[in-house]
């Protein structure tokens, strides 16, 4: 398997599926609204905080993709 086609396999499971953490992000975070994602708790990070480190990290992963084509 190619580095690219298993690193897709393996994003694909974090979002869509079932992973090695046994978690769907998408089962997750699909029924929390808005002002669930932002509420802080105590000194607690907020859903939203703790999610966009993913978001980052797939934009970057996407460039380098996009810089090898």
């Amino acid at each position: 398997m190619s580095i690219s086609k298993g690193l897709t396999t393996h994003l694909r499971a974090i979002f869509f599926e079932g992973n090695w953490t046994s978690v769907c992000l998408k089962e997750q975070l699909q029924d929390i609204s808005w002002v669930e994602i932002n509420k802080k708790v105590n000194d607690l990070n907020t859903i939203l905080a703790l999610t966009k480190p993913i978001g980052y990290y797939i934009a970057r992963v996407l460039e380098v993709f996009n810089d090898i084509n």
